[in-house]
């Protein structure tokens, strides 16, 4: 390393007599360096050379005649916080810039990347806060994960054309970044890619693009539009891809998209309008949670399942059609969307788990395919709008038949709810007893009632109930605890007992009903 000149704190790398095969790589620069010229014949700037030169504000490299020399190579964190350079000139012989060449440069206002380089490294320009302009050439290729990070001043970027992959955390944090021009050959972006910019109005996805990973645009608070319409290759759409994206309005699924995975419109309070494209299979956890403007939406044909807390506190969802071949709506699906007035069950439906209409206070009716054969407990709990609830033709006349009414209806408790429903027709109750004279299987059951010791031995030994007078039989001590505990349905899969009993009391000894709806009808008997 030389320093020639008048100025003490201006240098310059050169040994311009020399033949271009002896050409310097420098190294351990002075601290005291302000203004850095490097000679055309200067072929690598190495590793950590001007690390934490926090005078240096100025850097200019040279080139031969016709470009036909110069620097072709600045090593991994060569300038790295250099927290006082403003000024970045790089010659058009460049190849390569090193990982976090520029890392944490604050002062930085802007970069023009020369024509020969093809990879943006890892972290090459992260916290470069004050950086507002980036001129990327035509020729580059990659842009690695991290590379402009933290460019907090950063306004706008255009991908070059042969550009396939945006790395993760790439873009992140660029809280001023507000316009992104993606290339047509974009094939992949990344996790976290454009991850919490907050001033990102819109983006158009590119149709070649395959894959968009994880948070991908997560927290991007101005976000109004995102259009995907055009990515017919779409293969993967990560997790939580728009999550908190709190200014969007509205959606369109690509058409082979297959699955809406978990959290990916989670909190986008202002989305309106979505529109699913027919193929997709899969709605998972919490795609739309918190989306407390959506109003309505139209699931394809096709559909197979909604995950959990799927649409949890939609709160201004007021209808909602549930398409044929939709087999399971789970855990919260729809839980306190209190706006909900309508719901369209599919006949195909089989299952709908715990809590899945809780607090959906608007809903006021609806109708129960003959394919639905398990409610969980607390599915429509505090639907307080409830007021008709339709069942299949063969329960509405089991239940309503002149030979039971009476002795179904014979407490208060005794209604037909969901649950009782489902049990009924998951293990075809009405088909079974019809072949039984009513009064033998009600008789049965009564003399079931007396014969189950666990619920004294095991239930009331301590409780308020004296099981020391004799006077109490145990179906009065049963009937007395359903009364208190009627919802409790779960207790009754402790008694082993109890399957054997009902098949007993039903069929006499000699029947075949399945044994595990016992812990259910007890609940209500």
């Amino acid at each position: 390393m030389a320093g020639e000149g008048g100025d003490e704190n201006h240098h310059m790398m050169s040994q311009s007599k020399r033949p271009r095969w002896e050409a310097i790589i420098y190294h351990q620069v002075p601290a005291d360096v302000i203004n850095f010229e490097v000679d055309s014949y200067v072929k690598k700037i190495d590793d950590l050379a001007f690390h934490a030169h926090r005078q240096l504000e100025s850097v200019t490299v040279r080139c031969g005649v016709d470009f036909s020399w110069g620097l072709e190579e600045i090593g991994g964190s060569a300038f790295r916080e250099c927290t006082s350079l403003t000024n970045v000139q790089l010659g058009g012989r460049l190849v390569k810039i090193g990982e976090e060449a520029f890392h944490q440069c604050t002062s930085l206002p802007a970069i023009i990347i020369p024509p020969l380089v093809k990879k943006i490294p890892w972290m090459a320009f992260m916290n470069c806060i004050s950086l507002m302009e980036v001129q990327l050439p035509v020729s580059l290729e990659d842009i690695e994960q991290q590379a402009f990070q933290h460019c907090s001043s950063l306004p706008s970027i255009i991908i070059p054309p042969l550009v396939k992959r945006i790395g993760e955390y790439t873009f992140a944090d660029c809280h001023q970044l507000t316009t992104v021009e993606l290339s047509h050959g974009l094939e992949e972006i990344g996790v976290s890619a454009f991850q919490n910019c907050t001033s990102l109005q819109s983006i158009i996805i590119p149709q070649l693009v395959k894959r968009i990973d994880d948070s991908a645009f997560s927290n991007c608070t101005s976000l109004e539009t995102a259009d995907l319409t055009l990515t017919l290759g779409l293969e993967f759409f990560g997790d939580e891809v728009f999550y908190q994206c709190e200014s969007l309005q509205a959606i369109v699924t690509p058409l082979l998209l297959k699955v809406i995975p978990r959290k990916s419109f989670y909190s986008c309070t202002s989305l309106i309008t979505v529109v699913l494209h027919r193929g997709l299979e899969k709605i998972e956890r919490a795609a739309f949670q918190n989306c407390t403007a959506l109003t309505n939406v139209l699931l394809p044909q096709g559909l197979k399942k909604i995950e959990e807390a799927a649409f949890q506190n939609c709160t201004a969802l007021t209808e909602v059609v549930l398409p044929q071949g939709l087999k399971d709506i789970m855990k919260d699906a729809f839980l306190n969307c209190t706006s909900l007035r309508d719901v369209y069950f599919p006949q195909g439906l089989e299952k709908i788990s715990w809590g899945a209409f809780k607090q959906c206070s608007s809903l006021s009716a609806m109708v129960i395919p003959p394919s639905l054969v398990e409610i969980k407990e607390c599915s429509f709990a505090n639907c307080t709008g409830l007021e008709r609830v339709q069942f299949c033709e063969e329960i509405e006349v089991f239940v309503s038949a002149s030979s039971m009414s009476g002795w179904w209806n014979r407490r208060e408790f005794m209604t037909l709810t969901p649950c009782i429903y489902s049990l009924l027709v998951q293990y075809n109750i009405p088909e079974e007893i019809c072949t039984l004279p009513a009064r033998t299987w009600q008789l049965n059951i009564h003399e079931m009632l007396r014969r189950i010791p666990d619920v004294v031995n095991r239930t009331f030994r301590s409780s308020y109930l004296d099981c020391t007078d004799p006077s109490l039989t145990r179906e009065v001590i049963l009937e007395v605890y359903l009364d208190s505990i009627s919802d409790k349905i779960e207790y009754y899969n402790m008694l082993g007992e109890v399957p054997m009993l009902l098949e007993r009391a039903i069929f006499g000894g000699h029947g075949h009903a399945e044994t595990d709806i016992v812990p259910h009808i007890l609940s209500y008997l």
